[in-house]
């Protein structure tokens, strides 16, 4: 009887220690994860644009899909930063399949009035947009797989959507 009780609180007391540090674990992940840099980047087309009553521009985007007639000459990147403190996007723009080639977008176009490089404060987004125009007479625009944003530090962050994939087979189709 007395064996079987020590043997029990052995037991309870080891699980309680592989409880303990199994939390022990989480909270180090968890601490770990709050000092990095989290954006999210969305390559986006635009989809219709016109004007409110009171003059602001109203631009309708989708990740969705890429039709060069609905675009209005423009495209657009969201950037959305998920970090737990503000980070800085000072360079946007579309990664290439064909070696680690890079096509920045070194004057983005804006609606809102603020400046680039962009701060973004926690869970804060930004839209950018580019002439479609000069995407399209990018060298091996056919061969982007992705788009990127860079920040102030050198962070570098990738996305991908069907409208820059339907983007790049529409250049392909007519390059």
């Amino acid at each position: 009887m007395n064996q079987t009780l020590t043997t029990i609180i052995d037991i309870i007391v080891a699980l309680a220690a592989f409880a303990g540090m199994g939390l022990g674990f989480y909270n180090l992940w968890s601490e770990k994860q709050k000092n990095k840099v989290k954006l999210e980047v969305i390559p986006k087309s635009v989809k219709d644009k016109d004007q409110n009553s009171d003059g602001r521009q109203l631009i309708l985007t989708t990740s969705n899909e890429f039709n060069i007639e609905d675009s209005h000459g423009l495209y657009s990147f969201e950037v959305i930063n998920f970090s737990k403190f503000d980070v800085t996007v000072s360079e946007i723009g579309f990664l290439n399949s064909k070696g680690n080639d890079r096509a920045s977008i070194p004057t983005p176009i804006f609606y809102d009035e603020k400046k680039w490089p962009r701060k973004l404060a926690p869970r804060e987004s930004v839209t950018l947009y580019a002439d479609l125009s000069s995407i399209l007479k990018m060298k091996n625009v056919a061969h982007v797989n992705s788009a990127f944003a860079i920040t102030t530090c050198k962070h570098m962050e990738k996305g991908t959507s069907e409208s820059l994939i339907q983007l790049v087979r529409y250049a392909k189709k007519h390059a």
